[in-house]
């Protein structure tokens, strides 16, 4: 299976160059601040995707209109689209279970304060789940942030839980969003796990970046990064 993957288009999606694959996957981040024209336009665009077979995508914490209005959003999501949250789903005996919970920043859509709350979201990750997806970096892959306010060198900023957690479920691949930064992009693979980023915008949110397309081998059990 080729799966195409992407996350923090913000509103640009219709600027994505889409390569060809069997499925589709958006990490989050998709508007801009989840309003209901915002998340419309995006599922409608998304849904009429006809050469994907497969459609999954999962909120990030700029979907403000999710995380308030629930029910309100999910009725919005068109038949042919998959929406994991906290969830998962198995297709051609591949499981991918998505979730969209970030650390708290500045009062953002679906955030976590501590490591105990983190604990009990991660603990939700099924032991046998094969291809993770997360709005979240794990501590210590594709999670460098800037420190422009201070001048301080860069640091890291990805959840150790979840790495923790990672580790303990091992999925053939694990897919964040979120961190815009150039430095962050791309695959590494680490373990079992390849770790990927794929956000589209960059820190000016000028969707620069390619989606990165992978050959998921389930018989083999094997992944490869096509481009």
């Amino acid at each position: 299976m080729l799966v195409c993957v992407f996350s923090d288009s913000h509103r640009l999606h219709n600027q994505i160059e889409l390569p060809r694959a069997d499925m589709i996957i958006c990490a989050g981040d998709f508007t801009s601040t989840g309003t209901i024209p915002e998340f419309s336009a995006f599922m409608h665009w998304f849904s009429n995707l006809d050469q994907y077979e497969h459609k999954l995508v999962i909120n990030g914490n700029h979907e403000l209109g999710f995380w308030k209005q629930p029910d309100l959003f999910k009725s919005m999501i068109p038949e042919n689209v998959t929406l994991l949250h906290d969830s998962d789903v198995t297709i051609e005996g591949i499981k991918f279970y998505g979730t969209c919970h970030t650390q708290e920043y500045y009062n953002w859509a679906f955030p976590y304060f501590d490591e105990e709350e983190a604990a009990v979201l991660w603990a939700k990750i099924p032991d046998d789940t094969d291809f993770l997806i997360a709005h979240q970096p794990a501590y210590g892959v594709n999670d460098y942030v800037k420190r422009l306010d201070t001048g301080e060198d860069d640091h890291r900023i990805g959840c150790k839980v979840l790495m923790n957690r990672i580790k303990e479920v091992s999925p053939k691949v694990f897919v964040s969003g979120h961190l815009h930064d150039s430095a962050n992009y791309g695959t590494v693979k680490q373990g079992e796990t390849l770790f990927v980023s794929a956000c589209t915008c960059d820190d000016n949110y000028v969707p620069l970046r390619k989606p990165i397309v992978l050959d998921y081998d389930n018989y083999l059990s094997e992944v490869t990064v096509v481009e």
